[in-house]
């Protein structure tokens, strides 16, 4: 709770609770008011104002945030003895002055004395622990927050070197067979290389750039990729305007290229994007070798892992993320639903 805050609300109590209630200290101008009832009342107020803040400053918030408990427990039952003989007396000889008996026995009552100052102990406690309470919240909010900034933070790290290191052993095969396509492979690593580094630290990146990102990744691995159609790309619907985590979809293409099976039909290899009004729908298909990866490595590879943390980071009950291994088929089949 910010310091602005903590005012409003003090002030708001007083106003409430000490200056409304059957505004006894609006009607103070009528004639069953004398200047000795305004005076007493007054003492009253003062009586209130140094009950609440005493034991608010120098007791409440001193033991209990220290985490003293049996302290505060003695302090706040001597500082309520303390406050009610104080406050008795002060309200005895405040009408003792006035010579009025009338007076007296009306403002002086033992028993009203004892709740009123109970009553203003117990409003500052409750003040201050509402308080404390929304600044643990903020505190707590503002950790996670951190938290969650490391941790992706830590996720890209991994990422990136984890696509680096497949990228560079493609390239490290063409280069060994002495492939023409081994200088296009560097130009497309380059531009990828770029967008990492201009655009992973960005929150957000907008949709097509990504998009544009994804293609050249398609690209480059297609280049050591004797089929020419091996991968089948479609994207329907506008991009214009709309925004995504960087990286966010790299992961579960980089996972088909992975476990890709070379000896089927073209395309190997599906993916689709579409985009309808603010949701976006990813379907990646591949077919795969069973000898070559077991259900469980294949969902649980680094990117996937990394990816599917993100999602919750970032996405948190905006995303449904379905993968299916169809056995009898070979095929492994990844779909993701992102409202964006």
């Amino acid at each position: 709770m910010k310091k602005t805050h903590e005012v409003l609300l003090h002030v708001a109590f007083w106003v409430i609770y000490e200056f409304l209630p059957n505004g006894r200290y609006i009607v103070l101008s009528t004639a069953e008011f004398t200047r000795f009832d305004y005076v007493i009342l007054m003492t009253q107020v003062g009586l209130n104002f140094a009950n609440f803040y005493l034991y608010y400053f120098l007791i409440f918030r001193r033991f209990f945030f220290s985490g003293r408990k049996l302290a505060l427990l003695i302090a706040s039952v001597a500082f309520i003895i303390f406050c009610f003989y104080l406050r008795l007396n002060a309200s005895r000889w405040v009408c003792s002055c006035a010579l009025d008996e009338v007076l007296l026995k009306k403002y002086t009552s033992e028993w009203v004395q004892f709740i009123t100052t109970v009553l203003y102990t117990g409003f500052a406690m409750l003040i201050s622990l509402t308080i404390g309470w929304f600044k643990d919240q903020r505190l707590k909010t503002e950790l996670i927050t951190q938290n969650q900034a490391s941790e992706l933070a830590l996720l890209r790290s991994q990422i990136n070197p984890h696509f680096l290191f497949n990228t560079l052993n493609n390239i490290y095969s063409l280069v060994y067979q002495q492939s023409k396509n081994a200088s296009q492979a560097v130009m497309r690593l380059s531009e990828i290389m770029r967008y990492m580094l201009k655009e992973s630290n960005s929150s957000k990146v907008p949709l097509q750039r990504e998009i544009d990102y994804l293609k050249s990744f398609i690209e480059l691995q297609q280049l050591r990729i004797k089929e020419e159609n091996f991968v089948a790309l479609k994207v329907i619907g506008e991009s214009e305007d709309k925004e995504i985590a960087p990286m966010l979809l790299i992961p579960f293409v980089e996972n088909a290229f992975k476990y890709r099976n070379k000896n089927v039909d073209s395309p190997g290899i599906i993916v689709t994007l579409q985009i309808t009004d603010n949701v976006l729908m990813l379907e990646v298909i591949n077919d795969y070798k069973k000898d070559k990866i077991e259900t469980s490595e294949a969902s649980n590879s680094i990117g996937l892992k990394n990816v599917k943390r993100r999602l919750e980071l970032l996405y948190k009950d905006r995303y449904e993320l379905s993968i299916v291994d169809k056995e009898e088929e070979s095929k492994f089949h990844i779909k993701l639903s992102l409202e964006l």
